[in-house]
């Protein structure tokens, strides 16, 4: 008993936390619960509520609560006066609990379709849509497995390459360029093909230093991810690429999956998947900043000159 309370609560705090670690020696593959479709459906949930970011788990609080007391105040013979502030769901929320939704959704079908007659297998037709939801969650910086990793097909390496690199939302545990920094990405290349300039959601405009913010954040995560596998592929040319472009995705998004090539990694190699993991999960923007801030001596005069425009050729 002293033992599967000691699973469960390091479980439960390693899947709420993003963490992935278990104290099993093949994770969620192991034989004894790779079938306990229950168990995985739960990691699943907490996971996910780690992801999700405390501004929106606060601000959905609010919403819950402010329901609750309307209904409660609309009995009359409880004689209770509405006395709180109002309450709604704000951009932030909206853009990260849709996104998350798309990208659960679509990363079950899509690890369905890539693994149904792969990893899968083994699995009951049920098993099979709870194993690859539990991939498209944990895919998102949580770093549990319950497939047997170097088994997985280029298709469905892809897509968790993909997921781990937009990895979970802002002000949460996990890592990743973040769900709202890939939407408003998208949404801004929308912008650019149907030729406006503002972007604009539900009436409210997102600023253009958040869009530029975007970007960077977008270009250093791909400068970092490259640099390290560019690195990795010197001291280890007969490793495949795609297992090392894996494993650095993995370690910058701060996720912990693995197709096993980490322990015959040497020195230099570990020390570049440790400075992707810091780099990760300090956002390597922030670091630049904060270097910078550091290392220039430069005043803030607080008055900025105006410069003439000239328009750069793009395309």
């Amino acid at each position: 008993m002293e033992n599967l309370s000691f699973f469960s609560v390091f479980h439960a705090v390693s899947a709420f936390c993003n963490a992935g670690f278990s104290t099993l020696s093949s994770s969620i593959y192991e034989e004894s619960v790779k079938y306990n479709y229950f168990l995985q459906l739960i990691i699943c949930w907490l996971i996910i509520t780690g992801g999700i970011g405390y501004m929106v788990m606060i601000n959905h609080y609010y919403i819950i609560r402010n329901s609750f007391m309307n209904v409660i105040c609309k009995i009359k013979s409880l004689g209770i006066e509405r006395n709180y502030t109002p309450a709604r769901s704000t951009i932030n929320s909206r853009i990260v609990v849709r996104t998350t939704i798309i990208l659960l959704v679509s990363g079950t079908i899509l690890f369905m379709i890539a693994e149904y007659h792969g990893t899968l297998s083994e699995h009951s037709l049920f098993g099979k849509i709870v194993v690859s939801l539990f991939n498209s969650t944990t895919a998102r910086t949580a770093g549990f497995n319950n497939v047997y990793m170097p088994h997985l097909g280029i298709p469905a390496v892809m897509l968790l390459m993909a997921l781990m690199w937009i990895g979970a939302s802002p002000a949460s545990t996990g890592g990743g360029i973040k769900t709202t920094t890939f939407a408003v990405a998208l949404l801004n290349l929308w912008n650019q093909i149907i030729g406006k300039e503002k972007l604009i959601i539900r009436n409210r405009e997102i600023p253009p230093s958040t869009i530029n913010q975007v970007n960077a954040v977008i270009l250093l995560s791909i400068f970092a991810i490259s640099t390290g596998t560019f690195i990795i592929s010197f001291s280890h040319p007969d490793v495949l690429f795609k297992d090392i472009l894996f494993e650095c995705i993995s370690a910058y998004s701060t996720v912990g999956l693995s197709v096993g090539i980490t322990p015959g990694l040497d020195n230099t190699s570990l020390i570049v998947l440790i400075l992707l993991m810091f780099l990760g999960r300090v956002s390597f923007l922030t670091f630049l900043i904060g270097i910078f801030n550091t290392l220039s001596k430069r005043k803030e005069s607080g008055i900025e000159p105006y410069y003439p425009k000239e328009n750069v050729f793009i395309n």
